[in-house]
């Protein structure tokens, strides 16, 4: 096994975003740094990428299907949105 890593994923937008990852990291945080909502993820930098949809609902947004539930980011003041 190679040396793992913690990456931060940037998730721009509300709604869905791609996003490609290494093969197998772990999802461990979520949260706002900036106006920017955030992914934190331990990779192993060296394993192949493979594409992960994330979906960014605002508060009474509607749901769309989902595998996992990841966590809840709050934004100070409602941050860039209009939610």
């Amino acid at each position: 096994m190679n040396a793992l890593t913690i990456y931060k994923y940037v998730l721009p937008i509300i709604g869905k975003n791609t996003v490609s990852m290494p093969r197998g990291a772990q999802i461990i945080s979520s949260g706002v740094q900036g106006t920017a909502i955030c992914l934190w993820a331990i990779c192993d930098p060296t394993a192949p990428k493979e594409e992960h949809t994330f979906n960014i609902v605002p508060t009474g947004g509607i749901l769309p299907p989902i595998e996992k539930f990841i966590g809840t980011v709050q934004t100070e003041g409602g941050g860039p949105f209009p939610y």
